[in-house]
């Protein structure tokens, strides 16, 4: 799908079995994610079905660029946002900003191979019974990646940005 808005909604996964809530299929160009409540399993563990926001970009003809997630509650999920793509195709324009993210089990946010993505003044709070927990990690990305004034509470001594 291209120029969509998510805005104002409510949506919950409804069991711990293939949880997802937004999933990002094929060419999502142009997609806004706005002021919305994103509820997952308050138990999911490590599982790539029980991430709240998903995208898996194999190739260059499946992309997401121009993505906006701003200013949601993104609670519980084994992650909050996770997005993959290939050294081959790095998608552009993608901007997390002024999110919550509560509760999830392995990652806040995860992206890997995006062009220039910008993370800035999110509040991520961990799982107190989470031991394995990254707060935001951006691997294999590239051209001036912004990483700015998030908040990050983990208990312990855990990892907040890798």
């Amino acid at each position: 799908a291209s120029h969509v808005t998510f805005q104002d909604m409510t949506v919950q996964a409804l069991g711990p079995t293939y949880a997802r809530v937004l999933v990002f299929a094929n060419n999502s160009d142009y997609i806004k994610i706005e002021n919305n409540w994103l509820i997952g399993d308050a138990d999911a563990t490590t599982s790539s079905y029980g991430i709240m926001i998903y995208g898996d970009f194999p190739t260059a003809a499946i992309a997401a660029d121009n993505v906006i997630i701003i200013d949601n509650t993104i609670e519980g999920g084994s992650s909050g946002i996770e997005f993959t793509s290939r050294s081959a195709n790095e998608p552009t324009n993608l901007q997390i900003t002024g999110n919550e993210f509560v509760n999830q089990y392995d990652y806040g946010i995860y992206l890997s191979y995006y062009s220039a993505p910008l993370v800035g003044w999110n509040t991520l709070t961990a799982r107190s019974t989470t031991a394995s927990y990254e707060g935001i990690t951006v691997a294999n990305s590239k051209n001036n990646t912004e990483i700015t004034e998030n908040i990050i509470d983990i208990p312990g001594d855990r990892k907040s940005v890798v």
